[in-house]
């Protein structure tokens, strides 16, 4: 197959991925990011019990899987929105959350 149907075909997956991105909201976007990444940003206790599950503007929404890791990562909170800060994320808030986190 040609140079052309290449190009055409990567121009309509070009717009397909703007199209998404305008229905994806910033906050989702950068909620979902940061559930890849959190073993990245917080200890390892936080980690296995714990993911972020939404973000509005300035807070984000912790989900954790106990009462003892709710008291945990409220603890850890400030230096959490501290690292969380520092790689440019921008909360001044964590809202945790008791439930089951999906890892």
């Amino acid at each position: 197959m040609g140079s052309s149907y290449q190009e055409k075909n990567l121009h309509k997956v070009e717009e397909s991925i703007r199209a998404i991105k305008s229905f994806i909201d910033k906050d989702d976007l950068l909620a979902a990011t940061l559930s890849i990444n959190w073993s990245s940003f917080v200890d390892s206790t936080v980690a296995d019990h714990s993911r972020p599950i939404m973000a509005k503007g300035s807070y984000l929404v912790v989900s954790v899987d106990s009462p003892s890791a709710r008291s945990y990562v409220r603890m850890q909170s400030r230096q959490i929105i501290r690292r969380l800060n520092e790689a440019g994320f921008g909360y001044s808030e964590l809202k945790i959350t008791l439930g089951r986190p999906s890892k």
